[in-house]
C-alpha cells in the first residue's frame, strides 16, 4: 500500500506530505522493502528533491533494475545527463541489464543536454547489444533530441 501511495506523487504534490510518508516508512521499518525504496526515489525526484532521491538510492542494501531506472530517470528529469549516463555505466558494471525504460530515460537525458551522438549510440545499442526493440516512445525521444539540437532534417 505504501508503494502505491508513493506512486501518486508528482510535480504538483506536496513534498512535505511525501516526507511525512517517508517518516512513517522509517517508523514501521518498511525502508528495506525494495518497492517502497523505489517509490521513495521517484517521489523525491518528481517533487523536485534530487538530493534525497539519490540519498535513498545510495542507502539501499540491494537494488534491482527499477532502482537503477528510477535514479537514472531522476538525473534525466533534473537535467543532469552526465550523471544519468554515469549511473548507467555503474549499472552495467554491476551486472544489471538495462530495460527499455532505462533507454527512455537515457534518451531523455541526452535530449536535454544536447548529447546527440551519445543518444544515437544508445538507440543503436538497444537492439544490437541488448536485444531490445525500440518502441514509438524511443523514436519520439530521438526526434525530440534531434529537434533540440537543430537537426530536424
Amino acid at each position: 500500500m505504501v508503494s502505491a501511495v508513493l506512486g501518486v506523487f508528482g510535480v504538483d504534490t506536496s513534498l512535505s506530505l511525501g516526507q511525512q510518508i517517508h517518516s512513517l516508512i522509517i517508523k514501521r521499518s518498511f525502508g528495506l522493502n525494495l518497492f517502497v525504496s523505489n517509490g521513495l526515489i521517484n517521489m523525491y525526484s518528481k517533487c523536485g528533491n534530487l538530493e534525497d532521491s539519490i540519498k535513498v538510492f545510495t542507502q539501499m542494501p540491494q537494488r534491482n533494475s527499477i532502482s537503477w531506472n528510477s535514479s537514472i530517470a531522476a538525473f534525466a528529469r533534473h537535467g543532469d545527463g552526465s550523471r544519468a549516463l554515469q549511473l548507467y555505466e555503474e549499472m552495467r558494471i554491476g551486472g544489471v541489464e538495462p530495460t527499455d525504460v532505462t533507454f527512455l530515460s537515457l534518451l531523455h537525458a541526452c535530449s536535454h543536454v544536447g548529447l546527440v551522438e551519445k543518444g544515437m549510440e544508445l538507440l543503436e545499442s538497444m537492439a544490437k547489444v541488448h536485444g531490445i526493440s525500440p518502441r514509438m516512445e524511443h523514436y519520439a525521444s530521438v526526434v525530440d533530441m534531434l529537434g533540440r539540437a537543430g537537426l530536424l532534417n
